[in-house]
């Protein structure tokens, strides 16, 4: 009767553990408001939020995410005031602080204009005249971080950038397609006014997440998330988060 007992809590206790994940850790990594990647104002952050925190979960991690502008999001990861950041592209410049994950989503830079300019977009990186609009902290590219001259108007945050191309300060913007698309169709006033040029994309860049090589278990911590993340992907979850979103 025992030994019957003793096989039953032992059964029980398998299912638990192939259901559940790990033993619950905590972590806390910073990020912006960039709908519809992480935003504080989304349903569950965002689905890139979602996509970090189910593969963090995986393996037994509960995470939080603070929203900070990103300029100040990268001055804390790299200063190790938070463990990480999510939703950062690869730099090498970034990859002297951090260790980064494996791919998680991949973002396709454009080109935006207002809708009633006469623009090359092929020769906008070579045109001295036009005034290009960037976001601090950001890196776009490598031809773009060689381009030094009074043409390249820096601004606080992608909506900043925005009312600079609205209002005629610059000519052009850099965004996110997903970014300015989103924007684009949750906002009137800007259904008319700009144009995404989808047909001349800048550059394709990998997001991830990143953790401070500095902090303690750091690589340890990627290496769980990229498991987390595997498994996110081999049971479907992933793909359900994107497709939801």
């Amino acid at each position: 009767m025992f030994y019957k007992k003793s096989l039953i809590i032992g059964l029980f206790l398998l299912i638990l553990s192939s259901v559940f994940p790990e033993s619950s850790k905590s972590i806390t990594l910073a990020s912006n408001d960039w709908a519809p990647y992480h935003s504080s104002d989304l349903e569950n952050q965002g689905f890139f939020t979602e996509i970090v925190r189910e593969a963090f979960f995986a393996v037994g991690y509960d995470l939080e995410v603070l929203f900070y502008p990103w300029n100040r999001v990268i001055t804390l990861g790299k200063r190790g005031n938070l463990p990480g950041i999510i939703g950062a592209y690869y730099s090498k410049e970034r990859a002297d602080f951090f260790y980064y994950s494996e791919l998680i989503y991949s973002s396709t830079l454009c080109f935006t204009t207002r809708s009633e300019a006469v623009i090359d977009t092929a020769l906008i990186l070579d045109d001295s005249n036009i005034k290009i609009g960037v976001t601090r902290g950001y890196f776009y590219s490598d031809a773009m971080e060689e381009i030094k001259d009074s043409r390249v108007i820096f601004s606080y945050s992608d909506l900043d950038s925005l009312t600079k191309l609205l209002f005629k300060r610059i000519d052009v913007a850099i965004f996110d397609k997903e970014y300015i698309e989103y924007i684009i169709n949750h906002n009137d006033k800007y259904r008319n006014a700009l144009i995404v040029h989808t047909d001349q994309p800048v550059i394709s860049n990998s997001l991830h997440v990143v953790i401070n090589k500095e902090y303690p278990n750091a690589k340890e911590i990627i290496e769980d998330f990229n498991r987390g993340l595997e498994i996110i992907k081999d049971n479907g979850l992933y793909y359900d988060i994107i497709l939801k979103h």
